[in-house]
């Protein structure tokens, strides 16, 4: 259960950077947030502002740790449908 928790976890976390990264602004003076679901950074360009946004970093872990538990109780399910 551990290890498919943690493996769950992995794969959403390396899920959710690439959202991040495909959906990040592709400009360098641009005021942008970062993260996926929930924006975790701010970048304020060359003038400055840039700074973690602590709620969506928070926001972005409860996700991830919500959906590992929730794929992996789904997965256990799942196996103990198919062998009983």
């Amino acid at each position: 259960m551990r290890l498919r928790f943690l493996l769950t976890a992995m794969v959403l976390i390396v899920l959710f950077k690439v959202m991040s990264e495909i959906t990040a602004p592709q400009c360098w003076d641009c005021f942008a947030h970062y993260g996926f679901p929930f924006a975790y950074y701010n970048m304020g360009g060359f003038v400055g502002g840039a700074g973690i946004i602590w709620p969506g970093l928070l926001g972005d872990l409860v996700t991830v740790i919500f959906g590992a538990v929730l794929i992996v109780a789904i997965w256990e399910f799942v196996l103990r449908r198919i062998h009983n």
